[in-house]
């Protein structure tokens, strides 16, 4: 490959990549599914897409209803803030990314008293 193909591929995927942060399988970004208190049982989906910085997507409660998503996360640390808001109830979610996005953990706050601990894979 010629020199200005090399350049025109290079700067081709570096303005592709630009403003979606993350890229490649270290990246948030796609489905999960929440683990909450370590229930088998209470399991429900999640998709999340990222973009400078900010977090949002969809969660899918017990009754199959979409919720929206949205947070914030340090991508240098994997540390996420995320906030479920659902018609009837709300989850605020605090955790750490592994290294490699294929699980996350960490607690939360529902119902406005209620708390506990949620782990998350990826799909």
């Amino acid at each position: 490959m010629n020199r200005s193909k090399l350049f025109s591929a290079a700067l081709f995927a570096l303005i592709a990549a630009q403003g979606t942060g993350l890229a490649g399988p270290n990246d948030p970004a796609g489905a999960w599914m929440v683990r909450w208190d370590g229930n088998a049982k209470n399991e429900n989906a999640l998709t999340l897409g990222l973009r400078a910085g900010r977090l949002s997507g969809t969660y899918s409660n017990d009754d199959k209803a979409a919720c929206t998503v949205s947070g914030n996360l340090k991508e240098q640390t994997g540390e996420l803030a995320l906030t479920i808001v659902c018609p009837k109830w709300d989850i605020r979610m605090q955790g750490t990314a592994s290294a490699d996005w294929k699980n996350a953990s960490g607690s939360y706050q529902a119902y406005v008293n209620s708390q506990g601990q949620f782990t998350m894979r990826k799909k």
